[in-house]
């Protein structure tokens, strides 16, 4: 799933999506997807100018919406998001509610993270997986995240 496929899946847009392409996709149940960390990223301006680092809380948002994808339906055939007016409670997206992340090395300018999303239990609405990322076959995050 490239891009293309990626934004008609979710809403995200520039500067806020962080998921570059998914490699492998079980609906409901599990996928990897690939983020390619540029210098570019509007981040590093900030985040350190002299030892530039992706944020953690970005780094959840990427597992975040490859949770998305995952879970999302497939879009609608004319591939345009449909934006009503009042939403009705199936509309409503899913939201991060619980996170439990371990950082083991900081992800850099020039890495790749394969980020990788399985889930763990389904209660009604609500979701609970189990995340890890890796740059270089080494692990770099790993740990529990529960949707709602």
């Amino acid at each position: 799933m490239d891009i293309r496929e990626i934004m008609e899946r979710i809403p995200h847009r520039y500067p806020m999506i962080l998921l570059d392409r998914v490699v492998e996709l079980e609906p409901g149940q599990r996928g990897v997807g690939i983020k390619c960390v540029s210098i570019g990223e509007p981040y590093f301006q900030g985040h350190f100018p002299k030892f530039p680092i992706v944020p953690g809380v970005l780094i959840i948002e990427s597992l975040a919406q490859l949770a998305a994808v995952i879970f999302s339906e497939p879009p609608a055939k004319n591939g345009e998001w449909e934006r009503k007016s009042e939403p009705t409670e199936e509309d409503r997206p899913g939201y991060l509610a619980q996170v439990n992340m371990r950082y083991r090395q900081p992800v850099k300018p020039g890495d790749v993270m394969r980020l990788e999303i399985e889930l763990i239990k389904r209660m009604g609405r609500t979701c609970k997986v189990k995340a890890r990322v890796t740059v270089e076959d080494q692990i770099v995050a790993q740990g529990e995240m529960t949707f709602a």
